[in-house]
């Protein structure tokens, strides 16, 4: 028992350490960073295990926990809350990957657009950033209610008048925009230099690399589907995985690099397709603060699966605003969950 506890020890340590390893070099340690809520109870389980039996064992974990305690403020927060100050506007930004509005009909609804944006209008969110936002010649950006706010798109993917998108909506102008288009992939980011007031905040809406796993390999983490599988079919899954990492190390260091070469101050929102225990949030959350874990309660499970729920959907702002009421919206119109922050003007908050 104790060989067996020290080797789950062992691995919870080498979690914190690949937070900080490119994945790209050493790929099997990114891994790791999705066990990481299991691999904390198992280590809790052995301490009150040996705290039970009166041997000093359970020292063992107890140290590898509180080595990496800071990180458990990744899975949960207790922020209570505070006002908002008397003086500064509010902005509130939400983040949505929304599958296509379901162009595959992954659930049986037909009025799966519809009700996302009536949805996101119901919000009112000053700025919006969607992901895997479909327009095809049926369904083009004619919505009124986003007609009725700036917006930039940039296809990511086009084929047969169908065009897959980052998409950033504003109610403030948009004065410059850009983006990044990870090749050959359909993932990247753009960027839209807002104005509001006097101030130019720019806004990045990101997707990073997927996965892609079919529709079988999909099944495993939805419904514990495991009839299928075989060694070649294992051995596929974690190259696709191997891959994603990879490729995601080398996405996550370019978008730094553009934030630093940003004189603005920043909001980034989207779809990482990691999770807080990975390199590329790691990366973010050394120069830019995680909204999440300044302003949110309980836990934030963006992307729910049976076998691992996971938290994969960021906004992340500049040091210099102050935020508030982070929420995970629970509504099920996509396989992600929306994600919304308020946020004020650095100016405008009286530093006491």
């Amino acid at each position: 028992m104790q060989i067996l506890n020290a080797g789950f020890a062992i691995l919870l340590i080498l979690t914190y350490i690949g937070l900080f390893i490119n994945p790209y070099y050493i790929p099997f340690i990114a891994f790791l960073g999705i066990l990481y809520p299991y691999l904390l109870v198992i280590n809790i389980f052995f301490v009150i295990l040996w705290v039970t039996k009166k041997d000093m064992f359970f020292l063992l974990s107890l140290l590898t926990i509180l080595i990496g305690f800071q990180h458990i403020g990744k899975l949960i927060q207790f922020n209570t809350g505070s006002n908002f100050p008397d003086k500064g506007d509010k902005i509130k930004v939400m983040s949505y990957n929304v599958r296509l509005f379901n162009y595959y009909e992954w659930v049986d609804s037909k009025s799966t657009r519809e009700r996302i944006v009536k949805y996101i209008t119901s919000e009112s969110p000053q700025i919006l950033c969607l992901q895997e936002f479909l327009t095809d010649k049926n369904t083009s950006v004619s919505d009124p209610d986003f007609q009725k706010k700036y917006s930039h798109l940039y296809p990511m993917t086009s084929t047969n008048n169908r065009e897959i998108m980052l998409a950033t909506f504003t109610s403030y102008p948009i004065i410059a925009k850009g983006k990044k288009t990870f090749r050959p992939s359909a993932n990247g980011y753009i960027f839209s230099d807002i104005l509001i007031g006097a101030d130019t905040v720019r806004v990045i809406n990101a997707h990073l690399q997927s996965i892609h796993f079919n529709r079988q390999e999909s099944r495993i983490f939805k419904d514990w589907s495991f009839e299928f599988l075989n060694y070649e079919s294992w051995q596929t899954i974690f190259e696709k995985l191997n891959t994603a990492y990879s490729k995601r190390a080398q996405q996550v260091d370019s978008l730094v690099d553009f934030i630093k070469n940003t004189s603005y101050p920043v909001i980034v929102c989207g779809d990482f397709n990691d999770t807080p225990f990975s390199y590329a949030y790691q990366r973010l959350s050394d120069i830019l603060k995680d909204a999440f874990r300044n302003s949110g309660r309980g836990m934030s499970i963006t992307y729910k699966n049976v076998l691992m729920p996971l938290r994969i959907d960021y906004i992340f702002y500049s040091s210099k605003f102050k935020s508030f009421n982070y929420r995970t919206h629970n509504i099920k119109l996509s396989d992600h969950k929306p994600i919304s922050i308020e946020l004020v003007l650095p100016d405008a908050i009286e530093v006491p």
